[in-house]
């Protein structure tokens, strides 16, 4: 059955002829009304059929049937998160695409560079003051006129005064559009032919609004009109065109059925976290942030669902949380002390300790709330509720908030930077002795390879030596034959000639047996000497393994205290062809984490699912080829974690992570 698309459907009209006291059926989510039951029961059926699809489908739920309801949420939840395009920026986004002939991604992202780089006419900016709060008091001015010696004629909005000022004394509060929001406004404004190397073409009431060309340049359209004849000969003398060859990898969603494999489904990621999806991402962030400046806070690793138990916890006696605050406490109040030093009025502090540290984070909050107040700065609602209130009658909002807020005081503390700045000396000083070491045991490894060569060489010459020995021994084989005739026939006649004969045979055995003692002594001796040169071969590859097993101990050691003491803990490992984002944290093996394109999150922890998900992705498109390259070259860090619970599960007869924790999993 055909999917019907949200955009292209239109509520049923009212019946004809209907009066005000008439009784009818009124469908709820479209507020379509109906004479007869037998009607609405059809149309009702229609909407919960699991056969309806939306253009945002695609990024928010893969693709999959809906019913009418949940296609609308969908939408709704798309729409809201595009951020409107201004427009001022439409014309000059319009000029940039229409009628070029390259990628879309491509000139997406030429535009977004240039409107990060650039202002435009009818853009809305601030002038720059100096001075504690005189930002925030800064006149908005839009931008009226783009001279060539790099001045700007700008209007305030308040007074409709203008004047002339430089690109550095203006600025824009972050960035008037997003990427995502350039490519939607240029899906919709644009279309393009289906022939290759079809021009875009911004529609034409757009154009017209905009005054942009209607007509195709002569040379696009010469390309056209041959492309058209082609296939008209093609159609006409009933050949088909000659295919085009594609040179892969490229954009992921423009890739033909044909070169779509059998992908199957993509596996569902896990999403049974302890904390409501509007909380997980801050959670992540927090929990990504204690464990990579955990050495500097003197905390140690712990996993993302230890830190949402402690956030859940009901009474907040929890260790993890009460360790986190402690640390981040103590280090506000080394930078207190700090400049205690230098300023004789401020006093010291001691240290907080796990027993008594509400008492002094609530004090040094407030102190900090004060003088936001005084400096006008907008002060967060869980932040102040937080500033006479115990742990224990705080939620998890409230403790993320607050968290959040230690969080962005450690990083502008001078403490905190110029420990940083050791750390950094510190990492760089190992990666040269990384480097080094590196060196040195390869250098000693290709020395190792010579001595090899040689070694084998002359064991090659040996070997022509002994074959030389072994025909000259041959020779002396020769030579031990029995030499001495045995007695004729006329000699064995009578009681002589049997003496003789029994003295000759005497001889040949003594003869015999001095040969076969000789060579019995000669095969010992060799046997002898094999043993000891392999004895000395197992020395010397014993010594070789030594000499060569210090190099490594100690790359191993230089890698682990770089990837301890880093500041990048996680690793992006690319996106899939909805721009979906997959990610790998350092300090938590065997996790494979998802953010989607609508800022939820989920995980992957077994081998299955992630064998899986390389199946469902097509490495003809750029970004999934990227995402597969990535999976590779990390799989030797999170395959063995996944490996071992996957064992462990089997034996405790489960297929998911088991929830460990002694605290109740409830979400909040």
């Amino acid at each position: 059955m055909k999917r019907m698309r949200l955009e292209n459907w239109k509520p049923e009209p009212h019946p004809a002829g209907l009066q005000a006291d008439d009784k009818v059926f009124r469908f709820h989510l479209t507020g379509e009304v109906f004479r007869t039951y037998e009607e609405y029961t059809a149309k009702a059926l229609q909407y919960r059929t699991r056969n309806w699809t939306t253009k945002y489908a695609n990024k928010l739920k893969g693709g999959l049937s809906l019913t009418f309801a949940e296609a609308k949420i969908i939408e709704a939840k798309a729409k809201s998160k595009i951020v409107k395009f201004p427009d001022s920026h439409k014309l000059v986004a319009l000029r940039g695409i229409h009628h070029d002939t390259g990628r879309f991604q491509d000139i997406a992202q030429k535009l977004y560079t240039f409107f990060r780089l650039n202002y435009v006419v009818g853009e809305f900016v601030q002038e720059k003051k100096s001075g504690k709060g005189a930002q925030q008091k800064a006149p908005v001015l839009q931008i009226i006129e783009l001279l060539e010696d790099d001045t700007i004629v700008v209007r305030n909005v308040e007074t409709n005064e203008t004047q002339n000022l430089g690109k550095d004394k203006i600025y824009r509060r972050g960035t008037p559009i997003t990427k995502d929001s350039l490519e939607e406004f240029l899906k919709e404004s644009t279309t393009r032919d289906t022939y290759v190397g079809a021009p875009h073409v911004v529609k034409e009431k757009l154009a017209k609004q905009y005054e942009l060309p209607l007509q195709l340049p002569p040379e696009l359209q010469v390309v056209k009109d041959a492309k058209l004849n082609k296939k008209r000969k093609s159609a006409a003398g009933g050949g088909s065109e000659k295919r085009i060859k594609i040179k892969y990898p490229i954009e992921d969603l423009e890739l033909s059925r044909s070169a779509r494999k059998d992908e199957g489904s993509k596996p569902a990621p896990s999403t049974d976290f302890l904390l409501i999806p509007e909380l997980v991402a801050d959670s992540i962030q927090l929990w990504d942030f204690f464990n990579t400046f955990g050495v500097l806070l003197n905390l140690s690793p712990f996993s993302l669902f230890d830190f949402q138990t402690a956030l859940i916890n009901k009474d907040g006696r929890s260790v993890l949380l009460q360790h986190c605050f402690v640390a981040s406490l103590n280090l506000m109040i080394q930078e207190g002390n700090l400049a205690a030093e230098k300023d004789d009025t401020i006093q010291k502090e001691k240290l907080s300790e796990i027993h008594n540290f509400e008492t002094k984070l609530r004090k040094w909050l407030n102190s900090e709330l004060k003088m936001m107040e005084e400096e006008e700065i907008d002060i967060p609602k869980e932040l102040s509720s937080c500033a006479n209130r115990s742990l224990s009658s705080t939620s998890p909002l409230e403790r993320m908030s607050f968290l959040r807020f230690l969080s962005d005081k450690i990083l502008a503390s001078t403490l905190f930077r110029s420990t940083l700045d050791t750390n950094m000396e510190m990492i760089s000083g190992w990666k040269k002795e990384l480097r080094e070491t590196k060196s040195a045991h390869h250098k000693r490894k290709r020395e190792i390879l010579k001595q090899s060569k040689q070694t084998e060489s002359s064991s090659d010459e040996s070997s022509s030596e002994e074959s030389e020995d072994e025909s000259e021994s041959e020779e002396e084989d020769d030579d031990d034959e029995f030499s001495i005739p045995p007695p004729s026939e006329e000699d064995l006649n009578g009681r002589e000639g049997r003496r003789l004969l029994l003295e000759y045979q005497k001889l040949k055995r003594e003869h015999e047996e001095s040969v076969r003692k000789r060579k019995a002594q000669q095969e010992k001796e060799e046997a002898k000497a094999r043993s000891a040169e392999a004895s000395q071969k197992r020395a010397a590859q014993k010594r070789l393994d030594a000499e060569l097993g210090v190099f490594i101990k100690k790359e191993h050691k230089l890698s682990n205290d770089i990837l301890t003491n880093s500041l990048i803990k996680s690793v992006p490992l690319g996106s899939d062809r909805h721009y979906h984002k997959y990610w790998l944290f350092w300090h938590s093996p065997g996790y494979i984490f998802v953010e989607n394109v609508d800022k939820s999150w989920g995980y992957y922890c077994t081998m299955l699912e992630v064998n899986e998900l390389r199946s469902y992705l097509n490495d003809k498109g750029v970004r999934e080829k990227a995402l597969l390259h990535g999976l590779r070259t990390s799989e030797a860090y999170f395959s063995p974690a996944m490996k071992k619970r996957e064992s462990e599960n089997r034996r405790n007869g489960s297929s998911r992570r088991q929830n460990t924790n002694k605290y109740e999993n409830k979400r909040y």
